[in-house]
């Protein structure tokens, strides 16, 4: 299109287990080229073994403060548009509002909380993005967070299946493992596996063939780096897909062990993942044994990339579609 400037639009994502930041150049078709990208880790959900739905102070105080540092980054690179979105642990939260007053009287920046399904939309327009996925005509994905699980399944022609399972790591975690720094035993480990067979048998997912499974999230990250550390790979752009026998391997190694020997076994996990890791790979696991899959990709194009497509093809991104 003469005269046609791609946009630069920045994201930044309040995830439960940490927050991201994007900054992306989105040309007239939404195609979504990458620039620059920053994380922090911060945790929202508290480790306790509560029922209270809240933010702690604490948490909240760490949240600003690397929500400062990610919009200073976002800002010194002149977006044409900023979005900051949350997620599960803040739309889940009984003082969300207190937070969104909070961000605003901070930083005069507006917070959007997206509901699970918009979450699970836009990751599902992120994964459009990305080159090596393009041509395949029937993908099924999920996005495993630390508050929720989205899980997507798209064919040519036919209607987006999209859902928000509140199975993240942290969730599921919190609900059944009695203390983290522990190995999880038999019992726990069988409650895990019991409550993911019950959700995932009526998550309206197929388990036909013809699908290919695509696992996208920071805990998918880390063990991608784990599985090409014990093959040997050198750059972890050369293995992007990985078995079951590899997922089920991995996560029967880490359940065994307390937190201090998975931090020494597995270097590739900082603390803040370590000590939830043995349930996502439980997670991984008995999904994809329900879709009867051998093997899924992993991608990096997540919901900041679906959020910085449409925010550059929108006439008015601060709008977000229900």
């Amino acid at each position: 299109m003469p005269g046609y400037y791609p946009k630069k639009i920045a994201v930044i994502d309040l995830g439960s287990n940490s927050s991201k930041a994007l900054i992306s150049y989105v040309d007239q078709y939404g195609v979504v080229i990458p620039d620059d990208e920053k994380s922090f880790p911060c945790r929202l959900i508290s480790s306790t073994n509560d029922d209270l739905n809240i933010i702690s102070r604490e948490n909240i105080s760490s949240l600003l403060e690397v929500l400062g540092a990610l919009l200073k980054f976002c800002n010194n690179a002149s977006p044409d548009h900023l979005v900051i979105v949350a997620t599960e642990a803040i739309r889940r939260s009984s003082n969300a509002l207190e937070i969104i007053s909070l961000i605003e009287k901070t930083y005069s920046s507006n917070l959007f909380i997206l509901s699970g399904e918009q979450e699970a939309k836009f990751v599902s327009k992120g994964l459009k993005c990305d080159p090596r996925i393009k041509g395949l005509s029937s993908i099924q994905a999920f996005d495993l967070g630390g508050g929720s699980l989205e899980l997507i399944e798209c064919r040519e022609s036919s209607p987006v299946v999209a859902q928000s399972l509140q199975l993240g790591a942290l969730n599921v975690a919190k609900k059944y493992l009695a203390n983290k720094d522990f190995a999880v035993c038999k019992e726990s480990e069988k409650k895990v596996r019991f409550l993911l067979r019950e959700q995932f048998s009526n998550c309206g997912l197929s388990d036909s063939s013809e699908f290919n499974l695509i696992g996208l999230g920071g805990a998918v990250y880390f063990l991608r780096k784990i599985i090409c550390e014990r093959k040997g790979v050198v750059g972890i752009d050369e293995c992007n897909e990985f078995t079951l026998e590899e997922v089920a391997a991995i996560g029967n190694e880490i359940c065994r062990l307390d937190l201090k020997n998975r931090l020494l076994s597995f270097p590739e996990l900082p603390t803040d993942r370590a000590d939830v890791f043995p349930v996502v790979c439980i997670i991984i696991e008995e999904l994809m044994r329900l879709l009867n899959k051998k093997s899924f990709l992993h991608s990096f194009y997540n919901l900041r990339y679906g959020i910085a497509s449409w925010c550059g093809t929108s006439n008015d991104p601060s709008n977000f579609p229900n």
